[in-house]
């Protein structure tokens, strides 16, 4: 992941070829703190390197926090993070 900023804008740059680009627990806290890291932040754009933009969300990644039990620390993780993004940008 390659964070730049520009103008106001975050621009996050997914990186790595399309198997490697998806939406997981450890890929939200590193848009967290792109965002976070920037005070004047007002916007974000995500993006992908390559063809493909991203391989989506981690499914095994989230099937597994059901299986384990833990799905609701899941959500409530992922709510604490998107959150004080939309908190900043507002």
């Amino acid at each position: 992941m390659e964070v730049s900023q520009r103008d106001g804008v975050t621009l996050i740059q997914l990186t790595g070829g399309s198997a490697t680009q998806s939406f997981s627990r450890e890929f939200l806290p590193k848009i967290r703190d792109a965002v976070m890291d920037n005070i004047g932040c007002k916007a974000i754009v995500i993006t992908g390197e390559g063809k493909f933009f991203s391989a989506g969300a981690d499914i095994k990644a989230f099937q597994k926090s059901i299986d384990d039990g833990d799905s609701v620390e899941l959500i409530r993780e992922l709510t604490d993070i998107l959150h004080p993004m939309l908190v900043k940008m507002r």
